[in-house]
């Protein structure tokens, strides 16, 4: 298969949907939690987060999220004791 990056297909997301069942659409995040778990995704950017705070050490720490629904955020935070209280 050959993905020609010049030539964008642009399929709008499932979970952005309007009128998107509201349990479905809690389903489809927790099956993105659960991906994300198992992949290691969140846990694998604990470590660059931390070493950057360390160094920067800035004053509110923030993130801007926009294609995973908050899901790593939100799942790196629990790595995170103590932060986002």
């Amino acid at each position: 298969m050959t993905i020609k990056l010049a030539q964008r297909d642009r399929q709008p997301e499932f979970m952005d949907q309007p009128g998107l069942d509201r349990d479905e659409h809690a389903r489809a995040l927790a099956g993105l939690r659960r991906i994300n778990f198992i992949s290691g995704t969140s846990a694998s950017l604990l470590a660059p987060i931390e070493n950057w705070q360390a160094k920067e050490k800035p004053s509110p720490c923030r993130f801007l999220n926009l294609p995973a629904a908050a899901v790593i955020p939100q799942s790196i935070l629990h790595y995170m004791p103590g932060v986002g209280d």
